[in-house]
């Protein structure tokens, strides 16, 4: 069930944006070749798939986002849209 939230005195609810990964950072042992063992990609990962989402720092392009479930330890790095920190419910 998606809840609604209304302000008292407006026609109609304003519309959140949710939270919107874009790229996730993969951290690695470099191979001999690389630059840098850390390197941004496109990601397949939903925001709904974990349990705390955490802004990390917003931006002009994108926002810096943390999430993990349960043990903090095992979290991945996002780039992406904060928007109004909301997380839609996994699509059926």
């Amino acid at each position: 069930m998606k809840t609604v939230c209304k302000v008292i005195g407006e026609e109609s609810p304003r519309v959140l944006k949710p939270i919107v990964f874009v790229k996730h950072l993969e951290l690695g042992l470099p191979e001999p070749s690389d630059y840098c063992p850390a390197h941004v990609e496109p990601t397949v990962y939903a925001p709904c798939g974990y349990e705390v989402v955490e802004l990390i720092q917003k931006g002009g392009i994108c926002d810096i986002m943390f999430a993990y479930n349960g043990d903090r330890s095992n979290g991945m790095i996002f780039l992406g849209h904060w928007n109004d920190g909301i997380v839609e419910p996994e699509s059926e």
